[in-house]
């Protein structure tokens, strides 16, 4: 066996082997691992993600599939990127990024069926306060994924702001930016995004930045 071979075993086993810990119900824990992935590089010296964030699956068309994450993640349009979803890694690249919101969108072409996110049809500004949330993404501090329990407490028109976020475990939301926050039917309102570990950017303004022709393919409803 070859030396490059290998390493490429021992990789493959330590993506296989990612823990997971969850307090959201087990259908929302479903969908969102599905569609939330690891956005970044595997040292195989220390066995772990470096200089990573997480990124969402939103769109596709074809064999090209299009992920959110947070725009402090990336350096600069183009540049090569490693997505890690459902044990698989792919290589992706950033598209567009809007730093006023915190807002990236990646792409990366494959042959593999992956799931996409239902992006939710409600305003999600007109989400009631104190409405429960789901925010799921990959932690560095817990080195886990992570789904986790919310409640709105206010919607400002860029952001969604949570109440129930201690100050003792904001530092456990460190790796999360790009994750998706779901509602409480599975469906996708927004990303975790920006420097407040307590907020995240809402669907509808993400919708209001998309490339013309990104935001043409959601509309058209192909982007499943």
């Amino acid at each position: 066996m070859s030396f490059k071979s290998v390493l490429v075993g021992l990789v493959s086993l330590m993506v296989l082997t990612q823990p997971v810990f969850s307090q959201c119900p087990s259908n929302i824990q479903d969908k969102s691992s599905k569609i939330t992935g690891i956005l970044g590089g595997f040292s195989l010296v220390t066995g772990r993600y470096s200089n990573y964030a997480s990124g969402t699956i939103f769109a596709k068309r074809g064999a090209t599939y299009y992920g959110l994450t947070a725009s402090h993640s990336v350096s600069k349009e183009l540049d090569p990127i490693i997505f890690t979803i459902s044990n698989k890694r792919y290589d992706a690249r950033p598209i567009s990024i809007n730093k006023e919101y915190d807002i990236a969108i990646f792409e990366l072409k494959t042959s593999d069926s992956l799931s996409v996110a239902e992006l939710s049809s409600i305003n999600s500004q007109k989400i009631n306060n104190r409405d429960s949330l789901f925010i799921s993404g990959y932690s560095i501090v817990s080195e886990a994924f992570q789904c986790l329990p919310m409640r709105l407490t206010e919607t400002l028109q860029e952001r969604i702001l949570t109440y129930d976020v201690k100050e003792a475990e904001l530092r456990k939301f460190n790796g999360m930016s790009g994750g998706s926050i779901l509602d409480k039917n599975g469906k996708l309102i927004g990303i975790k995004a920006g420097a407040n570990s307590r907020s995240g950017v809402s669907l509808k303004t993400i919708l209001k930045i998309m490339p013309p022709e990104i935001l043409k393919l959601i509309n058209s409803g192909d982007a499943m």
